[in-house]
C-alpha cells in the first residue's frame, strides 16, 4: 500500500487520520508542524501528503510549495 505523510498541528486530527489510513493498510508518517513534515518528506518521500493549511510557524501551502 501507500506511504502517506499526514501533517497537522491538532493531535486529534492526526490520530483519526492515522487510524483510518492504517486500517486501510497504508503506512502513515505523522508530522505536527510544517518543518517536521518537510524533514520527513526529505528523509523518506511519501506517495501522498495530506497537509493542514493553517499551522503555526509554517503554513501548509508553504510546505506544499517546498515539496513541489
Amino acid at each position: 500500500m501507500a506511504r502517506i505523510l499526514v501533517a497537522d498541528d491538532a493531535p486529534a486530527v492526526l490520530d483519526v487520520l492515522d487510524d483510518i489510513l492504517t486500517l486501510e493498510g497504508h503506512q502513515v508518517l505523522r508530522a505536527t508542524s510544517g518543518q517536521e513534515a518537510l524533514r520527513k518528506f526529505e528523509d523518506s518521500p511519501p506517495d501522498l501528503a495530506l497537509v493542514d493549511i493553517m499551522m503555526p510557524h509554517m503554513e501548509g501551502l508553504l510546505v506544499l510549495d517546498a515539496i513541489r
